[in-house]
């Protein structure tokens, strides 16, 4: 069996390097970059403020995400999206490990920053707090925004609307009749 990783959404496998974090700890540093013709269905480009989007709603305990959020807490200490060039980002870990590549790279799928924080309420909180378990609760117990985010998120409303579950795949979902059947649609112009 093959167990080379083929990147789908990014130029190349992501290049890797030791660093130091506020704690003088090593860590192994992940640096990303998305295809630049890489889009949502709506033409928007796919960025690493998705990635991030995506990981904070994730990591926001609120959110009905408890089993991928610890097999990612094991992995994921920041996420550092490029200033001058957002479809670059860094994803700092707590190793290098083939399974920490799989996990980071595969684990979940992307969402547009658009569908999960419309408002860009999220983008007011540091990734790094919610990788603190005890920082994280204290967080949502006291952040209104995250509190929203994850009541929206976790409703079947948000899960079942064809409207939310955009990819950044080569096909669109238009019809979801549950346990009867799902029907797709080849995108157009998929980069």
């Amino acid at each position: 069996r093959n167990k080379t990783f083929v990147p789908e959404l990014t130029k190349e496998m992501p290049k890797t390097r030791k660093i130091r974090d506020q704690s003088s700890q090593t860590r192994v540093a992940y640096d990303f970059e998305i295809l630049e013709e890489a889009v949502w269905a709506n033409g928007s480009p796919v960025t690493g403020h998705d990635f991030l989007a995506t990981m904070k709603v994730l990591f926001n305990p609120l959110v009905d995400a408890a089993r991928t959020r610890e097999v990612l807490a094991m992995e994921i200490s920041d996420i550092q999206v490029d200033e001058e060039n957002p479809k670059k980002l860094t994803v700092v870990g707590s190793q290098e490990t083939y399974l920490s590549l799989k996990n980071i790279s595969n684990a979940v799928p992307v969402l547009p920053a658009y569908i999960l924080d419309p408002e860009g309420k999220l983008e007011r909180i540091n990734f790094s707090d919610l990788t603190n378990p005890e920082q994280a609760e204290k967080l949502a117990k006291n952040n209104q925004d995250l509190q929203n985010i994850a009541l929206r998120i976790n409703s079947a409303d948000f899960t079942k609307s064809l409207e939310n579950l955009v990819g950044s795949g080569p096909y669109t979902l238009t019809e979801w009749q549950p346990g009867q059947k799902i029907t797709l649609q080849k995108k157009a112009n998929w980069w």
